[in-house]
């Protein structure tokens, strides 16, 4: 028989003192979407259990935090961040004595996510899923995951990014300067979208090793279609990075569509951090072009 744990949640006073929810304005739209996400919330608690499940795959700087964002922004969706982390670590709202849970998610991934997160919700959610990122669960049990969502009803959204040298070097940047998405208000949103582009906070180009970027295109590659093939049978989408920021209330309508959900404004939370060109961002670009010049990777070294 399976024992599972009630985990010990930080309180969104905790929570609020982490550096990204710095700021007032920041502090109370966490406020909004924890009191609609957070697990166990009795605002959630129902006896509804007739919504649609449905799951984000992807990998890292691929656009998982924005499209997570503005999927939960619609009043009928309840969507949670990645809940199979790496090596056991806790979710950002969890406190860090939970090790057993996540011990018994990477054993018992479908009963975990059945008894946590698939569970009873009141009458208005209507889709409840979760992001999870590559290989953070071991091939045999994210297959027993899909398996578990029902291949009409359920949905499966695969997030690709089509150019892997910008998610590399979003990494990189991200590894060098140390920031993380930031929230911006629904009242900024304005100012975001007629927004110049401009320098990110601590922003310093970085250096890319060629063997490196190549190593990380493939694997990324091999990782996208070893989870296509798991996916092919269920109920999908593929959704594109590029495409959901170039049209982004359209991509985000259809996978509401593709949720059997009404249409509603949805809100974006995330700003696009690094706006400036390639040869701006990388120290060795003009190296790394002419190295990849000659292979099918050269098209992502354009501007």
């Amino acid at each position: 028989m399976i024992s599972f744990f009630k985990p010990t949640f930080k309180s969104v006073d905790e929570i609020i003192q982490m550096d990204e929810f710095k700021s007032q304005e920041n502090q109370e739209l966490f406020k909004k979407v924890f009191h609609k996400d957070h697990f166990f919330n009795p605002l959630n608690q129902g006896d509804n259990t007739s919504y649609r499940k449905f799951i984000v795959i992807s990998t890292q700087r691929s656009g998982t935090n924005l499209l997570v964002n503005l999927l939960r922004s619609h009043s009928n969706v309840v969507c949670y961040t990645e809940i199979f982390k790496e090596n056991n670590r806790p979710l950002w709202c969890f406190q860090k004595t939970d090790s057993k849970t996540y011990q018994l998610a990477q054993k018992y991934p479908v009963d975990y996510l059945n008894h946590y997160f698939f569970r009873n919700y009141s009458e208005n959610v209507k889709a409840v899923g979760f992001k999870y990122m590559y290989n953070q669960l071991r091939t045999q049990k994210i297959k027993k995951v899909i398996q578990n969502f029902h291949k009409e009803q359920d949905l499966i959204i695969h997030l690709k990014r089509k150019n892997k040298l910008r998610a590399y070097l979003s990494l990189k940047l991200m590894e060098e300067s140390k920031i993380s998405d930031k929230l911006i208000s629904e009242n900024e949103l304005g100012k975001f979208q007629n927004k110049k582009p401009s320098g990110i906070e601590n922003f310093k180009p970085v250096y890319i090793k060629s063997d490196e970027l190549k190593t990380y295109i493939e694997t990324t590659y091999i990782a996208e279609k070893q989870h296509s093939e798991l996916i092919k049978n269920q109920n999908h989408i593929t959704v594109f990075y590029e495409n959901l920021l170039k049209e982004m209330v359209k991509t985000a309508n259809q996978i509401i569509i593709n949720l059997g959900l009404p249409i509603e404004e949805l809100t974006i939370l995330n700003e696009k951090q690094n706006k400036y060109l390639l040869s701006e961002s990388i120290l060795n670009y003009a190296e790394l072009k002419k190295e990849f010049a000659e292979t099918e990777f050269a098209s992502f070294f354009e501007e």
